[in-house]
């Protein structure tokens, strides 16, 4: 099985993840978020050229 979080991660990375593990759930902020905790992530929003960025890192 390969390895699938990174130290860094996109919402929609995590959220790829999150659909993997729970294919019975639509990804969405919350669920994907209470996933990200569960795994030991925090979420980071991030100001890149003008528009916000919103990614995980491992706390």
């Amino acid at each position: 099985m390969e390895n699938k979080f990174k130290p860094q991660m996109t919402f929609d990375e995590m959220a790829a993840a999150f659909a993997e593990d729970n294919p019975w759930f639509i990804p969405n902020n919350a669920n994907v978020g209470r996933y990200a905790k569960k795994h030991g992530y925090m979420k980071i929003k991030q100001m890149i050229n003008k528009v916000i960025v919103m990614k995980y890192v491992k706390a």
